[in-house]
């Protein structure tokens, strides 16, 4: 019953202008080219380049570093298509199918970073005790495209929440 309901809700679309949609798609357009040109520039040149050379410091730990790379390039590739059949209503089986995709991707990625956080001298503990609140907060170029790309986390939860919230709130009750 509660798969019915969630099914019939109204795209998010639905009330938008011509301008509004056009801005949606310029929007998510650049945001695909932006996911794209990240891959090509700084995911393919490890896998094109296997070697000691190109990963330099992840050479011992490339297993962990492929994991992540590639999880996480799954979950770039996937995100527009899951996002969009989610914002829209429309083509849900497809939706759900890029989630599953999606999250796979993103499990993958959370595993390898786990990984390098642990066993790397420059892992998120060396982060936080280098970069902390009394720092001179000026992190090195690897770990500045970290964090840009750790951004979307919080944007993401905060977003989810707010669509969950709206389901429960206009999911009609279930009859006894």
């Amino acid at each position: 019953m509660a798969h019915a309901a969630a099914t019939n809700l109204a795209p998010a679309s639905a009330g938008k202008s011509k301008v509004g949609k056009t801005l949606g798609i310029v929007a998510w357009t650049a945001l695909v080219a932006i996911a794209v040109a990240f891959i090509l520039k700084d995911v393919f040149h490890y896998y094109l380049n296997y070697n000691a050379a190109a990963f330099n410091p992840y050479w011992p730990r490339r297993g962990g570093l492929l994991l992540h790379i590639t999880g996480g390039m799954v979950a770039l590739l996937t995100a527009p298509w899951q996002f969009f059949t989610g914002l829209t209503g429309r083509r849900m089986n497809v939706h759900r199918y890029t989630g599953r995709i999606f999250l796979g991707g993103v499990t993958a990625g959370v595993i390898g970073a786990t990984y390098l956080a642990f066993t790397t001298t420059f892992g998120w503990f060396r982060v936080f005790s280098d970069y902390g609140p009394t720092s001179h907060l000026k992190p090195p170029g690897d770990l500045a495209v970290t964090l840009a790309w750790a951004c979307w986390v919080v944007p993401l939860c905060i977003n989810e929440a707010r669509v969950q919230l709206k389901r429960i709130r206009t999911a009609k009750p279930a009859r006894a």
